[in-house]
């Protein structure tokens, strides 16, 4: 599949001005690669359109009018070869002027990604240009791959066939692999900013991995609150890549109406998350407290809404009996647990309520942290949700400290994050 992609010119214009000192043997696309486009072009013995551009035999452009009575296989790859050389004359310029070697096998895929784009991709721009010239050892497999795999949309929008042909042409410029096969290897992430910004709208990751690090999309007077997909569900760089996915940037309008917590605040962007969900609301008086220890109380309550259960009735003569109750009868505090909700919590009793409210089990005891081999604490570190801090090298959990209001609104904003809540 094409795309009607400008540049050609201006690449041309680019080359003439060139004149190197010393040129280079030239480089030319191998017989390997000339197979490898005409698997993924195939032929057709007419005249066809696509992307408003015109095109025969292995996608090769002409003019509408050309080839009436049609053309030869033998015919289409003479016109394919003729096309790919100069494609290959062009970048044969680019890597003079730079004074670039490529492998035959990075050249070829690069051949056949011209011969399907066109020169669009040669601007200082383009992630894959940078990367030319500032040599491709300085950059990961996973990193090049997204620079070739990021052109695969056909009418603004994302093609599998593109999809899988440029993720074979990364694996013959990173792996001399010519076969086009395996593609699924990898999974990408269609990311819509909606009316925000983002540098590229599509990544690519290893099937099976986690994702890890996400993009961070931009918006003028706007708090990003993470991607969600088409199925409503959060994306998370804990979830596994195992499947394609689109997904759309949530936006909070970025101002809040306690008026202890402002922008330069560390806890600002989840407070004004769990405000806009309404799982958080402050005190009358118009105040979160950030930096008040939460209390059981208050603890259990966040917990239970931050997985989306329904507030409760009142239970007894305290404001949060119905909630411990609640919690009890989901299994996330102790059938015989004595609580007293106006009292701090303690840092392990979050970990314990929290992971329990996500369905994770306590793990076996290990040396992450220096003060505790706590079981809840270890799943929910291992899940990102908390992280501990140093004391000189050795990792503290403080199991036994209060948790500030500020502290557990990170804690809750990250289960929400977390992929496990149904």
């Amino acid at each position: 599949m094409k795309k009607a992609l400008g540049g050609i010119l201006a690449a041309a214009l680019l080359f003439a001005a060139v004149t190197p000192a010393a040129r280079a043997e030239a480089m030319s696309a191998s017989r390997e690669c000339i197979e490898f486009i005409k698997r993924f072009e195939g032929f057709r013995s007419r005249v066809y359109w696509d992307s408003g551009q015109s095109y025969i035999g292995y996608g090769t452009r002409c003019n509408p009018g050309d080839y009436p009575n049609g053309i030869t296989e033998a015919q289409a790859e003479a016109l394919l070869i003729d096309a790919v050389s100069a494609f290959a004359a062009r970048l044969t310029g680019i890597l003079d002027s730079c004074g670039i070697t490529l492998k035959q096998q990075q050249f070829d895929a690069l051949a056949s990604l011209t011969y399907n784009i066109g020169t669009v991709w040669m601007s200082d721009s383009c992630r894959l240009f940078t990367y030319l010239k500032s040599g491709f050892e300085n950059y990961s497999d996973l990193e090049i791959l997204n620079a070739i795999a990021t052109w695969c949309h056909a009418g603004g929008k994302v093609s599998q066939h593109l999809v899988e042909r440029r993720i074979a042409e990364a694996k013959m410029f990173l792996y001399g692999d010519y076969s086009g096969e395996n593609t699924q290897d990898y999974c990408f992430v269609k990311f819509d900013p909606g009316e925000g910004e983002i540098d590229h709208s599509i990544a690519f990751y290893p099937a099976g991995a986690v994702y890890g690090d996400l993009p961070v999309p931009t918006r003028a007077g706007y708090f990003f609150a993470g991607w969600v997909g088409e199925d409503g569900k959060r994306l998370s760089p804990a979830d596994t890549a195992n499947e394609n996915r689109f997904v759309t940037a949530e936006w909070l309008i970025a101002t809040s109406a306690l008026k202890d917590v402002s922008p330069s605040d560390w806890h600002y962007p989840y407070v004004l998350r769990l405000t806009s969900y309404g799982i958080i609301s402050g005190f009358d008086d118009g105040t979160f407290r950030p930096g008040d220890n939460v209390t059981y109380g208050q603890a259990i309550k966040l917990i239970v809404k931050t997985i989306g259960l329904p507030d409760p009735p009142r239970a007894g003569e305290h404001w949060a009996s119905g909630y411990i109750e609640q919690a009890r009868f989901y299994g996330i505090v102790d059938e015989d647990e004595n609580i007293s909700p106006d009292a701090p919590i303690i840092r392990a009793d979050v970990a314990r309520y929290a992971a329990r409210a996500l369905a994770q089990p306590p793990l076996d005891p290990e040396p992450t942290f220096s003060d505790t081999q706590d079981g809840y604490a270890l799943a929910l570190y291992h899940l990102g949700i908390i992280t501990g801090d140093f004391s000189g090298t050795a990792l503290r959990f403080r199991p036994q400290d209060p948790m500030t209001r500020a502290e557990i609104s990170a804690v809750l904003c990250r289960m929400l994050d977390s992929g496990l809540i149904l």
